[in-house]
């Protein structure tokens, strides 16, 4: 007789409540599909959920406070005031954010959850929040987790594009770009092919700075100077490392359906052509033992309280966060079962 699996606990925070985050987490909790595979823990206010709640069809409202019932809400800490406004951006909604993601992280040294999947929030109704720049949840989480380094990943069953540089102002990329900072995202890329999406080839292809791959130093040198070198030294250890590509026919002429990942230079250069080729994909943070994964998208205060709500990338953030865990957990127990000594 076989035992049934554990659900697994996967943790859910708010996002920004003016935004879309509260209807997400409500759809996640109602979602059939979860039912006997996950145990959420939703961190935030349960009373901004269940004045959500409230604006859904009244066939739908029993039957989510029936799913709130059925699964774990941690209030936030310090009780900060909702006083925010649905559809609208701000400091108030940046409060509570913080706080959401705050509460969520502080529980994982206590194993609350085996993953975590957050919802969209404002970084600059955080920034106002906390009197500091918040560029974006990624490097949040890796500083709490006092991880050396992170990896923002778009991930989808069409592409996989990771980013060099991420929220920066295109002005100060190229000064950010060495050869440093390229080989540690690659190795970091690499290692989550592996480890996160057991990818058997690891095939990367890294992208050119400047248009036309510079030009031959015409468009710029970033090329000959930092990307060709680093990759050339990368190879020495990873052989499956390929490039620079320009960007515009890598993407056109679907080049990189050659690769298992693409390594983008900046934000757009990858971002614009993932959510365009991609309807549900995922933001996953790569190289943290934290496993987090979230939506593509923004907390899209135009949609709150209307029907045309699209929480395919939500869902998939979750999926996406299951498969990652089953992978990391599998690749573990064979590293465990090669270092057992041989009888």
């Amino acid at each position: 007789m076989q035992h049934q699996k554990k659900p697994l606990r996967v943790g859910l925070t708010l996002g920004d409540p003016g935004g879309i985050g509260p209807d997400l987490v409500l759809h996640a909790l109602m979602h059939r599909h979860f039912r006997k595979r996950v145990k959420f823990t939703v961190f935030g206010s349960e009373s901004i959920l269940k004045k959500r709640i409230k604006s859904l069809p009244n066939e739908a409202q029993d039957y989510a406070n029936k799913a709130i019932s059925h699964h774990h809400i941690v209030g936030n800490a310090t009780k900060v005031p909702e006083q925010f406004t649905a559809g609208k951006a701000s400091k108030e909604g940046g409060i509570q954010s913080l706080e959401s993601l705050d509460n969520a992280l502080e529980h994982f040294a206590s194993n609350a959850y085996d993953v975590l999947v957050t919802a969209p929030l404002d970084k600059q109704s955080v920034s106002e929040a906390s009197s500091t720049i918040f560029t974006g949840q990624t490097g949040y989480i890796q500083s709490y987790a006092n991880a050396e380094d992170s990896l923002m990943m778009m991930v989808s069953d069409v592409m996989k594009v990771a980013l060099v540089t991420e929220h920066l102002s295109l002005a100060q990329v190229p000064k950010a770009i060495n050869k440093d900072l390229i080989t540690r995202k690659t190795t970091l890329l690499h290692k989550a092919l592996i480890e996160d999406f057991n990818c058997p080839t690891q095939k990367i292809a890294l992208l050119a700075l400047n248009p036309h791959n510079g030009d031959r130093g015409l468009l710029g040198n970033e090329e000959k100077e930092i990307i060709v070198p680093s990759i050339q030294a990368i190879r020495s250890s990873i052989s499956t490392v390929f490039g620079p590509y320009a960007a515009d026919g890598f993407f056109g002429l679907h080049q990189y359906k050659a690769f298992d990942a693409t390594l983008a230079m900046y934000h757009d250069q990858g971002l614009i052509p993932f959510k365009s080729t991609n309807f549900d994909g995922v933001n996953f943070t790569a190289g943290l033992p934290i496993i987090r994964t979230s939506p593509d998208h923004g907390p899209a205060y135009d949609k709150v309280g209307h029907s045309t709500i699209d929480y395919s990338s939500f869902i998939q953030a979750i999926y996406t966060a299951m498969d990652i865990h089953s992978n990391r957990t599998n690749f573990e127990k064979v590293e465990k079962t090669a270092l057992r000594p041989k009888l």
